[in-house]
């Protein structure tokens, strides 16, 4: 099998903290067992790499795009003091593929299949053949989905800015062990109470993350019927298989 992810490794990389920082359907802030169905690779015209999830949470559908990489095709950005830090997207997809499989997604195979997919040159969905993460096929994971509300974005003659439309949305915020509730970082640290699965719960279950709160829009003017919408090193064993 092809493995077109084999150089997305963490080598080097910060392991990003357990922080407290979609779908078509609205989900209420919680955790929820996602039923991946497949995930497929795709780039954007600048070059970056992505994987969409896709796959149903209790009967509901859920799809999201996780981006993997920089146009550069880098996991990682320089932070300040000049550490890799992790994509938040290739973290997900990351933690994703270690509780599902045990291995990395840089270990994962690739296949292409036939899928439909949104296709934005014709507005609608359309049959295509793409590359899919072959071991996150018909994959049950333990996520952290927020309920997110944010401006609306519009394209304009000096690019894309918010506007005061708003619009609400999900997205993965952390991936858990499906039995055990552990983050990754839990089970790095041998750790054996999920502590920030309760956290997060306790902080944000049932709650709305509002990125307009405190906020106005760069285009309040503007109306629109479309929009776009401390670390630990990498251990050399891996706790995961």
């Amino acid at each position: 099998m092809a493995n077109a992810l084999s150089s997305l490794t963490t080598e080097g990389m910060e392991r990003q903290a357990d922080t407290l920082g979609g779908g078509k359907t609205l989900l209420p802030s919680d955790v929820y067992k996602l039923h991946v169905k497949y995930a497929y690779l795709g780039e954007s015209s600048g070059g970056a790499l992505s994987i969409t999830v896709v796959g149903k949470v209790n009967d509901t559908d859920y799809s999201e795009t996780f981006w993997i990489t920089n146009k550069e095709k880098k996991q990682y950005y320089m932070s300040k003091n000049g550490k890799k830090v992790p994509l938040p997207g290739f973290v997900i997809i990351e933690d994703m593929c270690l509780f599902a499989t045990g291995k990395s997604l840089s270990e994962q195979n690739t296949v292409d299949k036939i899928i439909e997919k949104y296709n934005p040159e014709t507005s609608s969905m359309q049959k295509a053949s793409v590359p899919v993460v072959e071991g996150l096929l018909d994959k049950d994971v333990l996520v952290a989905i927020s309920q997110v509300k944010e401006f609306k974005r519009k394209k304009f003659d000096d690019g894309y800015h918010t506007i005061s439309d708003t619009t609400e949305f999900n997205e993965i915020e952390k991936v858990f062990h499906l039995d055990k509730h552990l983050t990754a970082n839990e089970v790095l640290k041998k750790v054996e109470e999920p502590a920030f699965y309760t956290q997060w719960l306790e902080a944000k279950k049932g709650k709305v993350k509002d990125k307009t709160k405190g906020k106005t829009p760069e285009r309040p003017d503007a109306t629109t019927s479309s929009g776009m919408p401390s670390a630990e090193p990498t251990p050399v064993s891996n706790p995961f298989a």
